[in-house]
């Protein structure tokens, strides 16, 4: 082999190796932001709301100057984060020198659905492996949206209940609300007290949501979905 030829493969190869190993994006992962800080770096990344985004990159922390950072769903006027702690309107945690959180507010939607007549008196469970909050009578709040319930027209549905269906909601054996499906299908929703409800799934084996039908019940194809923050 030409020596010329020996020189352009090793350069190749050079550049190939080069290219492999240095990522063209540097993202942060989960858990490694820290807060904001005046220092512009270095030290322990603590709280604060002065200047400067501070984050790990896993031996030390290091910071980029910012004029101003903004949160929130979307909105025109989203609100602007000024310290660590977190308002209905923000979708972050506020995070201690540590890294800990020290509040959350994300959006969660839980899903139940029945697939034909629902059992008399039947229960539908759902596990849950985290704390949620749902709103009072489960309307839109903060960072929740409106739980829905209702009934599918695929097949020649809706079927609808002949008679007003009234659900009852558990978390694990404490009733915190209630939905009721009316003969066209219509979805009332209301909290135990009209006041907001959590249920805890951090604990071990987490936490079981529950739907318990009436008895009677009616209608088929029905589906629920129960929005909370957690």
């Amino acid at each position: 082999m030409y020596p010329r030829a020996k020189w352009l493969i090793a350069a190749v190869i050079a550049l190939a190796s080069a290219c492999a190993q240095t990522p063209a994006w540097a993202w942060l992962t989960p858990g490694s932001l820290r807060g904001f800080s005046s220092s512009g770096g270095g030290g322990s990344c603590p709280n604060g709301s002065t200047g400067a985004l501070q984050y790990t990159n896993g031996s030390a922390c290091v910071g980029v100057n910012i004029t101003g950072l903004v949160l929130g769903r979307g909105s025109s006027s989203p609100t602007a984060y000024a310290g660590t702690s977190v308002s209905a309107d923000q979708f972050i945690s506020g995070l201690d020198a540590s890294g800990a959180a020290t509040g959350t507010n994300f959006r969660v939607d839980i899903p139940i659905a029945i697939s034909g007549t629902p059992n008399t008196a039947g229960v539908y469970p759902v596990a849950i492996n985290f704390n949620v909050t749902f709103p009072a009578n489960f309307a839109s709040s903060g960072n929740a949206g409106n739980s829905v319930a209702g009934c599918s027209p695929v097949s020649g549905g809706p079927f609808v209940p002949s008679e007003s269906d009234v659900w009852t909601i558990y978390c694990n054996s404490t009733q915190i609300g209630t939905v009721t499906l009316s003969t066209s299908c219509v979805d009332t929703w209301a909290t135990t007290g009209g006041t907001s409800k959590s249920c805890d799934g951090t604990v071990a084996h987490g936490a079981i949501i529950s739907l318990l039908a009436p008895n009677p019940v009616s209608g088929s194809n029905e589906s629920f979905i129960l929005s909370g923050t957690r």
